[in-house]
């Protein structure tokens, strides 16, 4: 059990401020957010020193990492070359300094590795993402060429004439079918029509030379519900 000394022995908070509280407030301004405006300087390319015109009391710094030109800030209070300007939140809106000078310290330091804090996103933080995904995105890559290798090559398909042979003998094949179907309707249509001659030559057979008089009378009106039929089928093809 810890003593009542011990528990009212505090460490002094030194830090009143994170550098995650400015990030999430929008009070961190990074080195390439300013660096567009030196693109459209007419001698950009030769200048070692430079005040950006949106924000004139400061000042960027060029340093040289081998081939590459890198810019950075020189903090307005200690003169230390930075690449982020913090604004705590209860500081001005122009009291850009660097984290030293405000004496910002990261989440992690203060609340450790399961605060909400640590989930956001700073600078550093996000080009540590970015090179932790370009080794991936390069496996993968690799992967995928030597998946792609692995597939066999597709079967040359026939050549041209061939499928100009196989889609004639197609076409035959089918003109031969609608020929035989219209053989078969019109042989089958026949067969009605002579089928219906000899029905009718029956009924009128009948209804002349029945001997019963019930069977002529039930002749003429089947005769007279044909005449009927024939008659409304020829004025509704007349009316097409």
């Amino acid at each position: 059990m810890l003593s009542g000394e011990f528990l009212r022995q505090k460490w002094p908070q030194r830090h009143n401020h994170l550098v995650e509280e400015c990030v999430t407030a929008r009070r961190a301004l990074h080195v390439t957010d300013v660096l567009p405006e030196l693109a459209t300087h007419p001698q950009g390319d030769a200048i070692c020193r430079w005040s950006p015109p949106s924000h004139p009391r400061l000042t960027l710094v060029q340093h040289m990492a081998g081939p590459f030109r890198r810019w950075w800030f020189l903090c307005p209070t200690c003169r230390r070359r930075c690449e982020t300007l913090y604004v705590p939140p209860d500081a001005c809106a122009d009291d850009g300094r660097c984290r030293q000078c405000h004496g910002l310290i990261y989440a992690i330091q203060r609340y450790g590795f399961r605060h909400p804090l640590r989930r956001v996103l700073t600078r550093r933080k996000k080009r540590t993402a970015q090179k932790r995904i370009i080794p991936l995105e390069r496996r993968i890559a690799k992967a995928s060429a030597r998946a792609m290798k692995s597939i066999p090559p597709a079967p040359a398909g026939p050549s041209l004439a061939e499928l100009r042979a196989t889609a004639e003998r197609v076409r035959e094949h089918f003109e031969r079918q609608e020929t035989m179907r219209r053989q078969q309707a019109e042989a089958l249509d026949g067969l009605l029509i002579a089928e219906r001659q000899r029905s009718l030559d029956v009924l009128r057979h009948l209804a002349t030379t029945a001997p019963s008089k019930r069977e002529r009378e039930r002749a003429a009106r089947s005769l007279a519900r044909w005449e009927r039929r024939v008659s409304q089928r020829d004025i509704q093809m007349r009316t097409k």
